[in-house]
């Protein structure tokens, strides 16, 4: 490690950034120790909300894309949620879809 600053308010940025950096690797942590530990899990579901008495729809989307979401899925999960009629590849998501091999039947 490079030398410390001598100086008491440079101390202190360092501290707090370190701190920060710190909080992020805990939350991380959290993160997979919920899934298990898995890195196999990039998938997850974004359910479009209906009235009551319609059919849900929704959008499958992989760890990258843009959307908000917290991956649940692995790959077999995925093939088979796309499997569901009600749920769609996400525009985005569908070229890393159709590269993985993983495709929606045809209806």
């Amino acid at each position: 490690m490079h030398e410390l600053p001598p100086d008491l308010p440079r101390l202190r940025v360092l501290e707090t950034y370190l701190r920060l950096q710190l909080a992020a690797v805990e939350a991380a942590i959290v993160k997979a120790e919920k899934r298990g530990g898995r890195t196999d899990v990039e998938w997850w579901v974004i359910w479009e909300r209906t009235r009551p008495g319609v059919t849900r729809r929704g959008t499958i989307h992989r760890r990258g894309c843009w959307r908000e979401g917290e991956p649940t899925l692995n790959a077999d999960q995925a093939t088979k949620a796309l499997r569901d009629p009600r749920i769609a590849p996400c525009d985005l998501c569908m070229g890393e879809l159709l590269r993985r091999g993983i495709r929606p039947d045809p209806a």
